[in-house]
């Protein structure tokens, strides 16, 4: 389980939870959110999640974009002034907000 700015993250069931507010998202956006929690404050390129979630099953960035904008309707977070996933145009994202393990 993750603790992620004011979201728990619970993976193993695909969901974040604040108060008694539940919100389900993709296995796979939950595998990318965990991998950026545990680079937190570091920029990972789109490649990088290209080779670890894609695996060459497409071709071209666009399903991190979708996975990544999935993520920000999820946490609420504004692209332009972002609280949780900042943008490095043509590079990737960095999570920005708070991120620590947590039992």
């Amino acid at each position: 389980m993750w603790v992620i700015g004011e979201w728990t993250v619970r993976p193993e069931l695909d969901r974040l939870e604040k108060g008694a507010e539940t919100r389900h998202i993709a296995p796979r956006a939950t595998d990318v959110l965990v991998y950026m929690a545990e680079r937190q404050g570091e920029l990972v390129t789109k490649e990088e999640l290209l080779d670890a979630f894609w695996r060459g099953a497409i071709s071209g960035d666009n399903a991190v974009h979708k996975t990544v904008a999935g993520l920000r309707r999820a946490f609420d977070d504004d692209p332009t002034q972002p609280s949780y996933i900042q943008t490095h145009p043509k590079r990737g994202y960095r999570l920005i907000a708070p991120a620590r393990m947590s039992e």
